[in-house]
């Protein structure tokens, strides 16, 4: 039998906190061997002041070898962690065709993968080989107004005439040193998404986009400063202004217009891109009841009594206007409209309801920049 010296380190420890007695024969446990090392359970052996003073100590024992078996640990593990400062990248920046195309706020994919290939066997197995090297989607968001490389890369999207182009997204800390970026090669742009304008909301107005790359490639440190672009002053989804051509007044009560997506299905043939048909969405859009009665006459004539040839299709106009709701930040023209359903909505407010209309219109075409003029059914 011997005394254990973590018991006496820990009788020492509760004396200096004025939680035991002064330290005596009578007042030190002695723990047998076996017990203090082997199993902490065993009931302790020798003069004492009872067995709930004896427990006491146990658990006090017991909670600091547990401590000091755990220092040697945590010391292997702060051995192994990075020396020197960490540095995280603080701001997105969007290069096209070598030129600052704007700080993007998000982005994500880009990375290689394999493609398999698959064949079934006698036994019932499926056999899966490496087929091609293929690249993820790179997806990105970037807030309006855009800067011109991207502005013009969205013109010729939309115009069904974009081009293959490489560029990339440097990661940068706050100083604007890049950290990293992913660069690609020869991509086209398969969906953008326009954001929902709604007359309540205080998102920034931002697009989504999504590029196909040909192939990309991840580039460390150049440790060289970028070339910042110019700074802008975002806008909300809420400063917008809607106008169609002939219906102007109840348009221009718009609440909400609905996400705008267009896509555009790509193909790889001979190791080139090639763009598939632009896919143009509907036009949903909302309208108080009291503004709504133009909606619907236009339906009924449109398609019930079948006035509905190009002639009688309609232009529109959607435009982000700054905070003082002046100035047109970004514009996109809605040409060849025709309306397909006008539906009322209902939504319980208090012991009322709030009534609304939404009105879906077909889209043939969108342009940026807004046309000179509108024109109405001749």
């Amino acid at each position: 039998m011997f005394i254990d010296p973590l018991v006496d380190h820990s009788i020492r420890a509760s004396h200096a906190s004025g939680r035991w007695p002064a330290k005596s024969a009578g007042n030190r446990r002695l723990v047998p061997a076996c017990a203090s090392r082997a199993n902490p359970s065993s009931s302790l052996v020798g003069s004492g002041r009872g067995s709930r003073a004896a427990e006491d100590v146990l658990r006090l024992t017991f909670a600091f070898r547990t401590s000091q078996m755990s220092k040697p640990a945590l010391r292997r593990r702060e051995n192994h962690m990075p020396v020197g400062p960490i540095s995280s990248a603080a701001k997105l920046v969007l290069n096209l065709q070598g030129k600052p195309a704007g700080f993007l706020s998000s982005t994500s994919g880009g990375e290689p993968f394999a493609m398999l290939s698959e064949s079934p066997l006698p036994t019932g197995v499926v056999s899966k080989q490496i087929a091609e090297l293929g690249y993820e989607p790179i997806t990105f968001e970037v807030d309006l107004p855009l800067e011109k490389p991207l502005y013009d890369w969205l013109d010729t999207f939309l115009n069904r005439s974009q081009q293959l182009t490489g560029g990339s997204i440097s990661f940068v800390d706050v100083s604007l040193v890049e950290r990293r970026r992913l660069e690609w090669d020869d991509a086209l742009i398969t969906e953008v998404t326009f954001p929902a304008a709604e007359a309540t909301s205080k998102d920034p107005a931002r697009l989504k986009w999504v590029i196909q790359p040909t192939r990309t490639r991840r580039v460390q440190s150049s440790g060289a400063r970028t070339i910042a672009p110019k700074t802008k002053v975002a806008s909300i989804v809420s400063n917008f202004s809607f106008v169609l051509a002939g219906l102007e007044a109840p348009t221009k009560r718009v609440s909400r217009i609905e996400p705008l997506v267009v896509r555009q299905p790509v193909a790889s043939v001979e190791g080139r891109l090639k763009a598939g048909t632009l896919e143009i969405p509907a036009v949903k859009l909302v309208v108080p009841m009291s503004a709504a009665e133009p909606l619907f006459d236009w339906f009924d004539d449109f398609v019930v009594q079948g006035h509905n040839a190009p002639t009688y299709e309609r232009n529109g106009l959607l435009s982000l206007l700054d905070a003082q709701l002046k100035n047109v930040l970004f514009g996109i023209s809605l040409q060849n409209l025709g309306v397909v359903r006008v539906a009322e909505l209902r939504e319980a407010a208090g012991v009322g309801s709030i009534e609304r209309v939404c009105a879906e219109l077909y889209c043939e075409q969108m342009q940026l920049s807004p046309p000179t003029a509108l024109t109405s059914p001749r």
